[in-house]
């Protein structure tokens, strides 16, 4: 049924096998969805959770731009950053951000 729609639907085009259509449909039955599975996507977020404590502790204890801080921590920039940001600290020049 879904090969003779496809043929119906684009006539000039290389028609897919049944089985490729089977393989299809039985992905999206399991998975609702096309898109690839991430297995592995980097480590647990469990394991930053202690270096992050660190930058913040460094944070209120010394004046430190946040190169400074991923030095000393041995972590990347983006990291510091991304650490400042989510509680709530500006990223440059470093202070609790007001609303």
């Amino acid at each position: 049924m879904a090969t003779n729609y496809y043929k119906e639907r684009h006539p000039n085009r290389r028609h897919p096998d049944r089985r490729t259509i089977q393989r299809a449909k039985r992905t999206l039955a399991e998975h609702e969805s096309f898109d690839p599975l991430r297995r592995h996507g980097g480590r647990f977020r469990q394991i930053k959770r202690n270096v992050e404590g660190q930058i913040l502790q460094s944070v209120e204890e010394l004046a430190l731009c946040s190169r400074q801080l991923a030095s000393r921590h041995g972590v990347c920039v983006k990291t510091v950053s991304r650490i400042l940001r989510e509680n709530e600290f500006h990223t440059y020049h470093i202070c609790r951000v007001t609303n």
